[in-house]
């Protein structure tokens, strides 16, 4: 919506100024040049811009170094708990806490 926008206001804007502006007479007629107008897409710029396309695969990169290493902190949590699990069995209720804090981190 916002290109639409800036895109209406460029067309606008360079219409006033072409209207405004007397035409040219007979005289100037060959050497009056011929109306251009051009259209940027910003939004397509921004997205296909080399450096956007850098950053994105760089911030890919490091959500996929993020997430495994956080599936691997999850599975040694994991494991953690089975071995307090099988532990429990074996061991007194005065040895349960100390063994309990020693899987907290800090």
């Amino acid at each position: 919506m916002r290109a639409l926008r800036a895109l209406l206001l460029v067309a606008v804007t360079l219409l006033a100024m072409r209207v405004g502006t007397p035409g040219p007479t007979a005289a100037h007629a060959a050497d009056a040049l011929p109306l251009r107008i051009a259209v940027l897409d910003i939004e397509r710029v921004r997205r296909n811009a080399a450096a956007v396309k850098m950053i994105r695969a760089q911030l890919g990169s490091y959500l996929e170094v993020y997430r495994t290493d956080t599936e691997n902190e999850e599975q040694e949590i994991r494991e953690a708990q089975d071995e307090l699990t099988r532990k429990r069995a074996t061991l007194s209720p005065e040895g349960m806490p100390r063994n309990g804090a020693s899987l907290r981190p800090g």
